[in-house]
This record gives structure tokens, C-alpha cells and sequence, in this order.
């Protein structure tokens, strides 16, 4: 059993019959490849030892048809079988194959699409038919081993007969191939190459083509991408205005440089990177820091900005981060305990501008007996001193000291012997007389305070008439009684 250059599974009984169909029913072969393109890819065996080296095109002749360049992949080894040459573009692959050509690919009428097709008996009679343009899986002419067919490519043939070049980038894609271990000339071989197309044309051309090829043990492997562009020709500038022009490059292979144009040094030490009057890549050394002229850490030196601009916080450091969170100034001070930064109470359920933690609870009237001067709260529980006396329950007016409010005194003689006693009198007045005698009055006279604590001292004096009486005795009777009478 072997494996079709698009993963059709072929037995060695099929072979014969595949080949049919491939000339007869292509569009057959297209549904297979739909079926089995993707097989292909996945059944290719990671672990062969063949490996495609590249493209490499030599000149076969000049005539006056162009010139004749033969096209060859190369491989590693002389064992290497070249078993498919493709093109599809798809969800899964993206393997394009293309032959574009500046000039016309001669292809003569009287040749054929594939080299196997060549009758060198024709070329004395027909010399054009020796430079046609065809392709191959090896064979030159029909004297080799061929077996070379096809699938897909019939719209891509008649672009290739009329002188075109052609692209092949869809999904279903074209091939040619040939039957694994069917054609000796699909063999690397002794030079350890395959010849796949011969081109004859006066121009650039560039081919672009992916392979599929087996090991001698059978092992399958692709290579996709490989690209030849010939002949070499002279190619750089060629633009005269250009500071790097080449007076020999034929082709202009994009290169040309400009003074003042923009290019890259290389040095990621640079910047502004233009071409100098020497044609040579130059760049201003890069000087990071901050450009923005208002920033407070502007550097007039700097020519590329770093990001690093910054601004004056609140508290006039450059790039700072003002007052800290929790603080009130750029100190770091904090606000004092029940209050915000601004001086008011964090908590003040009355409105009175007390801090409810702050709050003292008490007597607000300064008239009452329990008056707090440091309430900031009414109790509601004041206290108030009955009338005609202090909170201390002392009389507010006691001229005579004797705890009797004077307003509640009856003041008179209260001398029982005088002659003008007065019964109802409570507080003696000093207006006792005694008409009879010598004696007018007594009278008293506070002599100290607290001489004893808590106690007044007086002094009691026999008021006379006549500042010549001795007084030699006092004394009590029955009849005039001696009155000492404490309140």
C-alpha cells in the first residue's frame, strides 16, 4: 500500500486504474482531493530521514527563443523520491505555488505541458521544440521513465501555453505527481536532485513551490515554500538621486536611500534615525527625562520623554502625594480626637457644636443652687433656694448675724425691766430705756469672727447717761431677772 501525492490510499492494484482516472475523469480526482487533501498533512511521518535542501536553476541554452533555465529540488541524499509538486490555499494550509515571469515563457506549439512528452527526434526538423517550456517530476523527454500526471491544473495550463505565468492559491488547489516507486527519474539519484520544470523566457522569474517526497523506506514528508528567482542579475539602486546608488545594478531591488529619509541605525541608544550627506544611518543619542516645560521636574536636556513629568502636590513637593490620607497637613498632624480636619465634631447628634463624646450633662441656669458651669447638656434638674435665703439655706440679709432673715425680724426692746419693752419684739434694737435709773440701754458689738470656728464673739455694754457712772455690780432677781438667752 502507498500514499497518493494527496493521501489517496493506493494498493498496487489500484495503481493502473488511478492513473486512468487522473487523465480521464479529473473532475473524479478533484472530489478525492476535497476528501483526502487534508489526509495528506496529517498522515505525513514525522520521523523520515529525506529532507529537501532547495531549488537551484541552471541554464540548459540560449537561443533565439530566450534562455532556457532548468529548475531542480534538492535533497540531502540519493535515495530521496520526489512524489508531488502543489498548490492549495485552505482553512488549514496556506501552500501557494506560483511561476511569474517579467517576460513571455516561450512554449511552443508543437510541445507538450509535460517533459516526458519531448520527442528529441523532432528537434532537427522542429529546433523549437527542444526550448519548449513544460513541466516534470524528472523526465526531460520521452526516452525517461515519466508516469508524470495531474489534477487541478488544466485552467493553470492554458495561462502556461499562452506565455503566462499562473498562480495556484485555492482550496481545492493542482498537482502533479507520480505514483510512489512507479518512475526511476523521481529518484534523487547520484546528483541528489529531481529536475521539475524546464523555462525558457528573457526575463526575471521566480517560482514558488512545495514538495512531497518519500524516504527509501517509504516514510512521507512535505516541504512548502521554497522559492528560486533567476537568472541572478545585477540588482541594488539604481536611482541617480539616491545617496547610495549603484551604476551597475540592472534591477532595483528597493534599497535606495535618501539623505534626510528615515532608516534605523541598529542602536536602540538613538533616535530621530535619518540618512547623512554620507549616505550613512544616523541618530541623535536619546536623552530620557521629562519635556513637558510647565512639569516641576522638567529637563531642558531631555529629548524624549519618559513619562516621568510630574506636578507640585499641595504641599509643594514635586511629584508628591500631598497631604496623607488620615492627616490635615502636610505635617502629617491629625485632627484633634472627636473632631474632623476642619474642626468639626465627627459626632454632634444636637447641633450644639459639643462633640456628643464631649458632652457634660447638668444645670444650665446660673441662678440655680446646682448650677454647672461646665454642663454643655440640661439635666433638667436644677435647684432653687427658698425665698429670702442662699442655697446654703442662710439668710440672704441677717444684719445682726442671728439666722433670722431680717426680713422676718421685729426689732424693739426686748428687755423685759426696760420701760419701753416691747413683747412682740424678736430682736433687740438697743432702744431699751429705763426712765427710772441711770441706765438708758444695752447695746452689743460683734468683737470677732470665728474666734472659735464656727462662732461670733460680742460684746455687751450698759448703755448711761452720763459718762461718770461706775458700774459696780450686775445682778438678777426675782423681781429684775438676769436674761441670757441663746437662738
Amino acid at each position: 500500500m502507498v500514499i497518493s501525492p494527496f493521501g489517496v490510499i493506493l494498493t498496487s492494484s489500484d495503481v493502473f486504474y488511478f492513473g486512468v482516472v487522473a487523465l480521464l475523469e479529473p473532475i473524479k480526482i478533484r472530489m478525492m482531493l476535497r476528501s483526502f487533501s487534508l489526509l495528506l498533512f496529517l498522515n505525513v511521518a514525522c520521523h523520515s530521514l529525506a529532507s529537501v535542501v532547495g531549488l537551484e536553476s541552471e541554464v540548459y541554452a540560449t537561443s533565439e527563443f530566450g534562455i532556457t533555465h532548468r529548475l531542480y529540488v534538492t535533497f540531502d541524499g540519493p535515495n530521496d523520491e520526489l512524489v508531488a509538486i502543489y498548490g492549495t490555499v485552505g482553512e488549514n494550509e496556506n501552500s501557494p505555488l506560483s511561476i511569474v515571469s517579467s517576460a513571455t515563457i516561450f512554449n511552443s506549439l508543437l510541445g507538450t505541458n509535460f517533459g516526458e512528452g519531448i520527442n528529441p527526434l523532432f528537434f532537427a526538423q522542429f529546433p523549437e521544440v527542444e526550448f519548449d517550456s513544460w513541466l516534470t517530476i524528472g523526465s526531460f523527454d520521452n526516452t525517461g521513465s515519466g508516469g508524470v500526471n495531474s489534477v487541478g491544473m488544466e485552467e493553470y495550463f492554458q495561462l502556461f501555453n499562452q506565455g503566462l505565468g499562473f498562480t495556484i492559491d485555492t482550496f481545492l488547489g493542482g498537482s502533479w505527481f507520480v505514483v510512489p516507486g512507479a518512475s526511476e527519474d523521481a529518484i534523487s539519484s547520484g546528483d541528489n536532485r529531481v529536475l521539475v520544470a524546464q523555462l525558457t523566457t528573457d526575463g526575471v522569474t521566480t517560482l514558488t513551490m512545495n514538495f512531497q517526497y518519500d524516504d527509501l523506506e517509504g516514510n512521507s514528508n512535505n516541504t512548502d515554500g521554497l522559492t528560486i528567482t533567476f537568472p541572478e542579475i545585477p540588482s541594488g539602486c539604481n536611482d541617480s538621486d539616491a545617496c547610495n546608488y549603484d551604476a551597475e545594478a540592472e534591477v532595483n531591488d528597493g534599497s535606495c536611500a535618501y539623505i534626510g529619509d528615515s532608516c534605523d541605525d541598529g542602536d536602540a541608544g538613538t533616535m530621530n534615525d535619518e540618512y547623512s550627506s554620507e549616505c550613512s544611518c544616523e541618530g541623535e543619542a536619546i536623552v530620557e527625562g521629562c519635556t513637558n516645560q510647565s512639569a516641576c521636574n522638567y529637563n531642558a536636556a531631555a529629548n524624549s520623554d519618559d513619562g516621568s513629568c510630574a506636578d507640585l502636590d499641595e504641599c509643594g513637593v514635586c511629584g508628591g502625594e500631598g497631604i496623607a490620607e488620615g492627616a490635615c497637613d502636610c505635617e502629617g498632624n491629625g485632627p484633634e480626637t472627636y473632631y474632623t480636619c476642619e474642626g468639626d465634631c465627627l459626632n454632634d447628634t444636637d447641633d450644639d457644636g459639643v462633640c456628643d463624646e464631649l458632652e457634660v450633662a447638668g444645670c444650665l441656669d446660673a441662678t440655680a443652687c446646682n448650677y454647672n458651669e461646665n454642663a454643655t447638656d440640661d439635666s433638667a434638674d436644677c435647684t432653687y433656694a427658698d425665698d429670702l435665703y442662699d442655697c446654703d439655706g442662710n439668710c440672704q440679709n441677717d444684719l445682726n448675724n442671728n439666722n433670722l432673715c431680717d426680713e422676718l425680724e421685729t426689732f424693739g426692746c426686748t428687755s423685759q425691766t426696760a420701760d419701753n419693752y416691747d413683747p412682740e419684739a424678736l430682736t433687740d434694737n438697743g432702744t431699751c430705756e429705763w426712765l427710772g435709773g441711770l441706765v438708758q440701754s444695752l447695746s452689743y458689738e460683734v468683737y470677732a469672727e470665728d474666734g472659735v470656728e464656727g462662732t461670733t464673739t460680742y460684746r455687751l455694754y450698759a448703755n448711761f447717761n452720763s459718762d461718770d457712772i461706775e458700774v459696780v455690780a450686775a445682778y438678777g432677781t426675782d423681781a429684775a431677772p438676769w436674761q441670757l438667752t441663746p437662738s
